[in-house]
């Protein structure tokens, strides 16, 4: 586009501009070219007399540069010798470049080749962007489908056995998580649940957390669970077992050596007949408990974090409860989620014991549920950065 309302001096540039082969718009006043460049997105270096009756270049030149258009505007000025001052200004407006009158066809030929070769790099850029924007779409597709098969492998929020409720949150702060967690009915009334947490976030930590809940629910499906169940030559290990069940993963799952992750877990073993509950936690949050007494934390022995050592030392505890007593495993997202307010400031296990205190007595549906109120309520509109994990175990009355 030429906008130029003097006829020789618009002649010199459309003419040499046809010669070198382009194809030219012509406008005898700014707002002539207005019209154009409104009307024809495909315009890619706009040639400006800086002083036009009507909309002049200064006027064209901010109002260019306000279209959205969908590649870039190059745009060159047209100053008079005279003034020294109108280059700076051409800039200031928006232009990429100015050249003073009368044009030297020289002169005109170099900034074209510059603007060319600049709007080269521009479409080459877009082309990139357009191929990075396709990938993109298709990552997003491929996490997509993988986040419906690791949900897949989730059990039910609420579950119920004859003895145990059961109620549980997922948040995932990618589209696949390192969280995981499961129950697993392993005879008698008894129930096994856990909640596992690996290091870092995405593909590679969903991996490795779906790896792990495969391997124990293989272990359920073709052992029922007890001795018996031998994923390696001379080991044997009972999912009635907490303690020998994370040795087993520790020595299964040598992760930080060969990729650098680790991960934590908490796993128990909940008997409605004898009221009992085993667990056994490696590097893992402590659980709480809402008894008779009141919604707290039970302060045991933690061990170390696995997957990192060749052997870990890890405690079993006993838990004896009574009916209507719930016990709740969580992953450190829960407590670690900052809030909308001040990003300083964690959910941490004051919140969740808050929470759970007002819900005594209400059962494990409605605790589960006011602690996903409560952290709603703390972090906002705002995603997680990192993963969520809430299960909710009570036992039932004979």
């Amino acid at each position: 586009m030429v906008a130029e309302d003097e006829p020789l001096a618009r002649a010199v540039v459309v003419e040499n501009l046809r010669r070198w082969g382009y194809r030219v718009f012509i406008a005898e006043d700014g707002d002539q070219a207005r019209q154009a460049l409104l009307a024809h997105p495909e315009i890619r270096l706009l040639i400006t007399d800086w002083r036009m009756p009507g909309c002049d270049g200064r006027e064209l030149c901010r109002m260019a540069r306000d279209l959205e258009r969908p590649r870039y505007l190059h745009i060159l000025a047209l100053t008079v010798r005279s003034s020294r001052t109108e280059g700076l200004q051409a800039i200031q407006a928006g232009a990429d470049a100015f050249l003073v009158k009368p044009v030297d066809p020289s002169e005109l030929e170099a900034q074209v080749r510059v603007a060319r070769r600049i709007l080269d790099l521009d479409e080459l850029n877009a082309q990139r962007i357009a191929e990075l924007d396709a990938i993109d779409r298709r990552v997003r597709l491929d996490m997509e489908a993988a986040t419906r098969v690791q949900v897949s492998f989730l059990p039910e929020a609420i579950l119920q056995t004859s003895g145990i409720r059961c109620a549980s949150i997922f948040q995932s702060s990618r589209h696949v998580a390192g969280d995981m967690f499961n129950l697993m009915d392993l005879g008698q009334g008894r129930l096994a649940g856990y909640v596992l947490d690996v290091s870092g976030h995405g593909t590679q930590a969903a991996l490795l957390s779906v790896s792990i809940q495969m391997l124990l629910e293989s272990l359920r499906r073709t052992r029922g669970g007890f001795g018996g169940a031998s994923p390696e030559p001379g080991e044997e290990v009972s999912l009635d077992d907490p303690a020998a069940v994370l040795r087993m993963l520790n020595r299964r799952f040598p992760v930080m050596r060969q990729s650098g992750q680790y991960f934590t877990m908490i796993y128990g073993v909940l008997d409605p007949a004898d009221m009992v509950l085993r667990y056994a936690r490696g590097g893992h949050p402590w659980p709480a408990l809402v008894d008779a007494r009141g919604a707290h934390l039970l302060k045991d022995s933690a061990g170390s974090a696995l997957g990192v050592f060749p052997e870990v030392r890890v405690d079993s505890e006993v838990l004896h409860l009574a009916p209507g007593d719930l016990v709740v495993f969580y992953s450190d997202g829960l407590t670690e989620a900052r809030s909308a307010l001040n990003r300083r400031e964690e959910f941490d296990t004051s919140r969740l014991l808050a929470s759970l205190e007002r819900t005594r007595g209400q059962g494990v549906i409605a605790a589960v549920a006011d602690v996903e109120r409560a952290l709603r309520e703390f972090v906002g509109d705002q995603e997680p950065h990192d993963d969520v994990t809430v299960l909710g175990m009570e036992l039932l009355g004979q």
